[in-house]
């Protein structure tokens, strides 16, 4: 094939400079131009068919190269028969135009479109050839209700509006465009052979689009794009793609509407192909055939994100032979998004939907199977926390894995479910809440268990004794699982697999000791700034030995560790005190001291909790709690004893014993009185 390096640009409009430069002028094919196009300043369109509008004078014929170079805002009108040997129309400034309108233009040599050019062929024109050649186009290229019968070789724009054909062969390359011309009208393109797209194809408009390829196969190549929106000026417009498509490079559908489809059509996502559906729909029809069957089959990756949808269509009729959407790579709906699945509801073999490969569902996303038989063989996975709605499914056959969230999640079952003997239930666990740290499988509808229940933890997560997983819901349950898989847990811990009416959970049961705890402060109120012991007694209730025992108490801020009262075995680490023992004994029990003095004023909460390494089966009593007051210190004297009025020997006696909201215990009372004489003298005195 031939390129171009060399452009001619007209710099003055003199005639006689043009001619000059006529012969040495490279132009289609290389050939060197012996027509070029002049007409001086004009605001009308320009025939082709006027003597003086060439250099040298005289329409072009069969044996001439014609070139329109000249830069500029004007349109050359081709309304009669022309034939000529090659066509150059490149031009770097301005939007010169060449418009074929009812006739033919038959061209029997190379033709090339460059610049800021543009041919448009209009309706009931053809542009044709007698030898068989290629047109290269590097700029535009509209074919606006004609027929372009000449091989197109496509590096630029390819436009289409109303209803026209290409019956060439359509090669594009990386970079070109195939896509709506905007007149306000329905546009149909019908390519009479199938092509390779390397570059993209778009429908993006206000009215109806349709590209048909009426035989062959429309092969998106690596890089290639087929795109529908964003930028849709009319929502609800279907845009159709009317061909058997191989996608090996992207099909992106975002903003409008998009329907592929062909009577008997087989279309293929392939290894490397991607099909990406956003805020519209893609609609995969799958009309059916009685020879060959009509499929849609996808070994790479198909996205449908929120707001959009993907409908697989098969046959309305009878069929011998069924349509199938059958899937080796992965299917992901995301949030908002959907896939429907419509089989046949007409007479004959059922459409068949089979999954070798991955169902992504993500939370709020659906695929919903209607009239199909649905096929998962043992290597296909549905995964997520979506839906998968069975409830109008013709037939189900499930091998493989049920694989609630992506961990952890809940996966929904709209229907009932037979699972085969090789099917995996896959279920993790991270903690007792259901979709947020577990996962679930619901079911609207009977299960029929089979198969293995397959249970693990998300690490580093460890249940603890008591605690409760709810795994499966259904209406009704029949048959169970040949093998139900359950991961290891701590010591003295054991797995127990609760089957209900309508659900089945797994208890965490322990096996362990049984501890217990007591506290109390040995004195109460106490008095700001003096000691306070809290005594603890650790008892062991089970018949198994505890060990590592361990007795914690986070100290309030009220409070003030005094190691110097405490027992050896408590020390203070950050703001808990910490009381650390080796083992205790059935029936044993463990006594300790926690020596603090209280700095505020007020009511003081101090709880202590035990444990150890064994789990406890009763762990009500793990935590016991002293409620102590402390009060303001009463004056003392020099000799520490308790200033207080004679006459007053009722609040003295509060004073010593801790019944008034102020006073110090600790003091004695003058002349040597005790507790004991002040109750007595107030009792005499009653």
């Amino acid at each position: 094939m031939n390129r171009w390096v060399l452009t001619y640009r007209r710099r003055a409009p003199l005639l006689a400079a043009l001619c000059l430069l006529v012969s040495t002028q490279a132009a289609a094919g290389g050939e060197p131009c012996t027509k070029v196009f002049v007409h001086g300043a004009s605001t009308t369109d320009i025939s082709w068919h006027d003597d003086t509008h060439w250099s040298p004078p005289g329409v072009p014929g069969p044996a001439d190269v014609a070139c329109i170079l000249e830069d500029g805002f004007y349109q050359v009108m081709v309304t009669e028969p022309v034939t000529v040997a090659g066509l150059r129309i490149d031009a770097a400034g301005g939007s010169p135009k060449v418009k074929i309108v009812g006739t033919d233009f038959t061209l029997n040599g190379y033709g090339y479109l460059a610049g800021a050019t543009k041919l448009k062929v209009n309706d009931g024109a053809v542009l044709r050839s007698d030898s068989g050649t290629t047109i290269e186009v590097e700029s535009k290229l509209v074919i606006d209700g004609g027929t372009v019968e000449v091989d197109v070789d496509l590096f630029g724009h390819l436009s289409y509006a109303g209803t026209g054909s290409l019956t060439g062969n359509l090669t594009t390359h990386p970079g070109s465009v195939i896509e709506y011309e905007d007149t306000g009208a329905d546009a149909h393109l019908v390519i009479t052979a199938g092509f390779d797209n390397q570059g993209e194809v778009i429908f993006i408009g206000s009215v109806a689009m349709t590209l048909e390829v009426t035989s062959g196969t429309v092969v998106n190549t690596a890089g290639g794009v087929i795109r529908s929106g964003p930028g849709a000026k009319a929502r609800g417009i279907r845009s159709d793609l009317i061909a058997e498509v191989d996608n090996r490079g992207l099909i992106d559908v975002d903003g409008s509407d998009l329907r592929i489809g062909h009577g008997g059509s087989r279309h293929q996502n392939g290894a490397d192909g991607e099909i990406r559906v956003a805020d519209a729909g893609l609609e995969i029809d799958l009309a059916g055939l009685t020879e060959v069957p009509s499929n849609f089959t996808n070994y790479g990756t198909v996205t449908v994100g929120g707001g959009g949808s993907i409908r697989v269509v098969g046959s309305t009729g009878p069929q011998e032979v069924p349509s199938n959407f059958t899937n080796y790579g992965t299917v992901t709906v995301g949030g908002g998004g959907s896939i429907r699945v419509l089989g046949s509801t007409g007479e004959g073999t059922a459409m068949s939907v089979v999954n070798f490969g991955f169902f992504d569902l993500e939370t709020g996303g659906s695929l919903s199977l209607e009239d199909v038989l649905f096929d998962n063989p043992s290597s296909g996975q549905v995964r997520g926390s979506g839906t998968l709605d069975l409830t109008a499914v013709a037939g189900l056959s499930f091998e493989g894995t049920l694989s609630p969230g992506f961990s952890p999640g809940i996966l929904t079952v709209d229907g009932s479910m037979d699972l085969g003997s090789n099917t995996r239930v896959a279920i993790e666990v991270g903690g007792e809440t259901p979709g947020d740290s577990h996962d679930r499988l619901d079911l609207t509808g009977a299960l029929g268990a089979g198969g293995e229940l397959d249970v693990a933890l998300i690490v580093p997560y460890q249940p603890l004794g008591g605690e409760r997983f709810r795994i499966l819901t259904f209406d009704s349950l029949g048959g169970w699982f040949k093998t139900v898989t359950l991961p290891p847990l701590m010591s003295l811990l054991d797995w127990t697999v609760d089957v209900g009416e309508h659900e089945v959970s797994l208890d965490v049961v322990c096996q362990g000791t049984e501890l217990g705890i007591e506290v109390a402060a040995d004195r109460d109120p106490v008095s700001v700034d003096h000691d306070l012991i809290y005594q603890a007694r650790v008892s062991n209730h089970s018949q198994v030995t505890a060990t590592d025992v361990t007795v914690s108490s986070a100290l309030p801020s009220a409070l003030v560790f005094r190691p110097d009262l405490s027992s050896p075995e408590c020390v203070l680490i950050g703001a808990s005190v910490e009381c650390s023992g080796a083992s205790l004994a059935p029936a044993a029990a463990w006594d300790l001291a926690i020596g603090v003095e209280p700095i505020v004023i007020g009511q003081v909460d101090n709880t202590g909790e035990v444990g150890a390494w064994e789990c406890d089966t009763d762990p009500t009593d793990d935590q016991a709690s002293a409620t102590i007051q402390v009060v303001a210190a009463a004056p003392c004297d020099a000799n520490g004893d308790l200033v207080v009025d004679a006459d007053d020997l009722e609040p003295a006696v509060g004073h010593i014993f801790g019944q008034r909201a102020a006073g110090n215990p600790d003091c004695r009372l003058t002349n040597g009185i005790t507790a004991d004489d002040l109750a007595a003298i107030i009792e005499a005195g009653q």
